[in-house]
């Protein structure tokens, strides 16, 4: 191939030479030819050449066996049956313990061996305080008196990141812990010896190592994230008087179970147990179970719930005569649920189950079709007898009437306002009876609304003696209601003029009078101007008098003479004030022109 290519190239140079030599048509044709001639040879040449050595070695080339493929059989397994409701596995029962006192000896040292033992303090005239802690030990008793002065407070963060204790043993001399004493240590036992009220907030944050905890028997609050993220806490004894436990105490630990001492008393606020193993692994947490014997030998059987678990839909209700949902029962991972009930009687309670913050969007609940216990519910939950495909809605909420600047609530017989139960409200709104004569009750922080400004009770109540406005009331400046056929007008100043947190001091004097047994307790006002309240100085003051003068007046109240001398005293700045508002609020300088000491 190689040489008829050399030949071909040979003679295409040589008649190339010729060419130029003696050019013509005839030879540049014969040239061309020629060329395409000899290049189709060529490649058919190679072609050929290249099909014969592919040829070759596939022949060479021997594939090796292929190994018969064998199908596994696999069984068929049947699918897990549904979970039923009434397992229960599901629903958490707390122990009933006996609580018992801690042993722990009271050390006196002195001064000098406190400092050598790597304490802290601070003397005081009767006390000691303890500040800090420097030392190694790895069990610790803290001392019951240096000096013969009596240990009775650590300060904030004393033994904050401590990284040496493993015990601490604390006396009964301690009364007051401050906030964050022992967070983010290695301590792993913590034994309280009886004495301690209050454990703060953030009392044993982080504390990852804690594993066992001897709560006092005189402890009656645990604060806020106490022990939150507390991972190997599994299990907490409650001392009776246990019971007000703030938000989030044992958040993101290892809690799996509590224990209460009986007789029981009721372990309340669900929040406190959230993001816990508890709470993960039960669909219903029963804060307190109780059987009360009647005369007819029957239990009256009573079950408090203290907690919903995460994203239960189906919840089971044990048999019992009386049912109660605690306080923040359930969450905003909440959006429908239904109710199994064992009984079609008895009563159901949600007076605190709920956090209006929280609960961005409505919650729906479907009863049983047998359903007939009493039911009120807040205004952001709905509830239906039968199932969500076919429903029938159930009253639950006081009817009202009425727009956005005046409405009417008319709330049903047997109803109690608790937290947050009277919301969307109008900016006047009246509160009335479905029938006269029935006395309602209403409880702390039944009014939540920031629209309101003018409220009127035209019924016959009794409130606790906490503030029934909370502190989303901001805009309430009048509240009527009807004493002995008589009507009585109070006014406060509202929050645009003295400001939110003077507003909100005053609300407190929308509660029954523990001393004179009747609503408004005129006392919280006349603290406010005696300087007894923070945060209110002498401009709110003037606006707070003028309110008192302007409310009507009962025997009960007290003398409205300290108002009057108190705007006589400041009646030039009172002037100025009043002329300030007058845009908004013209009936202060109307009333205080009518004043006697105003020319």
């Amino acid at each position: 191939m190689y040489g008829a290519l050399g030949a071909f190239l040979f003679m295409l140079f040589k008649t190339i030479i010729e060419l130029f030599s003696n050019p013509d048509f005839e030879t540049w044709f014969y040239i061309i030819l020629t060329t395409a001639v000899v290049t189709f040879i060529v490649s058919g040449i190679d072609n050929i050449k290249t099909k014969y050595e592919i040829q070759k070695k596939q022949q060479k080339f021997t594939p090796p066996p292929v190994k018969p493929t064998v199908r596994k059989t696999i069984p068929v397994q049947n699918p897990k049956p549904k979970k039923k409701p009434y397992q229960p596995d599901d629903i958490y029962i707390p122990a009933h313990f006996t609580a018992k006192s801690a042993n722990i000896p009271e050390k006196s040292i002195t001064a000098k061996e406190a400092v050598n033992k790597g304490f802290s303090f601070q003397k005081k005239s009767k006390s000691v305080r303890i500040t800090n802690y420097h030392g190694d030990a790895k069990k610790l008793t803290i001392p019951a008196y240096i000096d013969n002065l009596k240990v009775n407070e650590i300060s904030k963060k004393t033994f904050c990141r401590n990284q040496t204790i493993r015990k601490l043993l604390i006396p009964s001399t301690i009364r007051k812990i401050g906030a964050s004493a022992f967070s983010r240590s290695q301590i792993e036992i913590c034994i309280f010896a009886d004495g301690l009220e209050i454990l703060p907030e953030r009392a044993f944050s982080a504390c990852r190592n804690l594993k066992k905890i001897h709560l006092p028997k005189t402890l009656h609050e645990i604060g806020e994230s106490a022990f939150a993220g507390c991972r190997n806490l599994k299990y907490v004894h409650f001392p009776f008087v246990c019971w007000k436990i703030q938000n989030h105490a044992f958040a993101y630990s290892g809690l799996e179970g509590f224990s209460i001492e009986a007789p029981p008393q009721r372990v309340r606020n669900g929040n406190a147990f959230r993001f816990t193993p508890l709470e993960k692994n039960h669909e219903l947490i029963i804060g307190n179970h109780v059987d009360f014997p009647q005369k007819s030998g029957k239990n009256y059987k009573g079950r408090y719930v203290l907690l919903v678990g995460q994203k239960v839909k189906e919840i089971a209700v044990p048999e019992c005569d009386w049912l109660m949902f605690g306080k923040n029962a359930f969450n905003d991972s909440h959006s429908w649920i239904s109710l199994f009930m064992h009984q079609a009687h008895g009563s159901i309670n949600f007076d605190f189950a709920f956090d209006a913050v929280t609960h961005s969007i409505p919650l729906y609940f479907y009863f049983s079709s047998d359903y007939r216990w009493s039911l009120k519910l807040p205004y952001f939950v709905h509830a239906y007898r039968g199932t969500r495909n076919e429903r029938k809605e159930l009253p639950c909420h006081p009817e009202r009437i009425g727009n956005e600047n005046e409405s009417i609530i008319t709330l049903p017989v047997g109803s109690r306002l608790t937290w947050y139960d009277i919301q969307y409200m109008s900016w006047k709104t009246t509160i009335q009876s479905e029938r006269k004569g029935i006395l309602y009750r209403i409880e702390e922080n039944a009014f939540h609304d920031r629209r309101l400004a003018v409220c009127i009770l035209n019924l016959t109540f009794y409130a606790t003696d906490k503030k029934i406005f909370s502190d989303n009331c901001y805009n309430l400046y009048k509240v009527i209601w009807y004493e002995d056929n008589q009507e009585i007008v109070k006014y406060i100043p509202c929050s645009d003029v003295i400001g939110a947190y003077a507003h909100s001091s005053l609300l407190q004097a929308f509660r029954q009078n523990p001393d004179k047994n009747h609503f408004f307790d005129s006392q919280v006002i006349l603290d406010a101007m005696r300087k007894n309240t923070s945060g209110v100085h002498t401009r709110q003051r003037i606006f707070i008098a003028a309110d008192a003068l302007r409310s009507k007046k009962r025997k009960i109240d007290v003398n409205t003479d300290f108002f009057l001398h108190y705007l006589e005293k400041h009646k030039e700045q009172a002037e100025l004030l009043f002329q300030e508002v007058s845009e908004d609020y013209p009936e202060y300088l109307e009333y205080f022109r009518d004043l006697p000491f105003v020319d």
